[in-house]
């Protein structure tokens, strides 16, 4: 049995669920870019919570960490 062909990391395409990821906050900076032009503002509850699924609230919530990290959204706390 011979081993497969040597593959560098960085070579990898994206996978599905990285280009997903992409997509989801493509999708929810527009959420909070439509928000903030119109001057309201966004629970976070709102924006990830999934009541028919706790996978998808944890992903929602792992995609607006990265929003927040890259300057996207950000967090204040509510009055």
């Amino acid at each position: 049995t011979e081993a497969g062909p040597v593959v560098n990391p960085d070579g990898v395409a994206d996978t599905v669920t990285e280009q997903q990821t992409d997509q989801a906050m493509k999708k929810m900076a527009k959420v909070l870019k439509v928000k903030r032009g119109a001057g309201e503002a966004v629970q976070v509850d709102q924006l990830v919570t999934n009541p028919r699924s706790f996978s998808q609230f944890v992903e929602n919530a792992f995609t607006l960490s990265f929003l927040i990290k890259d300057g996207e959204a950000g967090l204040e706390p509510s009055a």
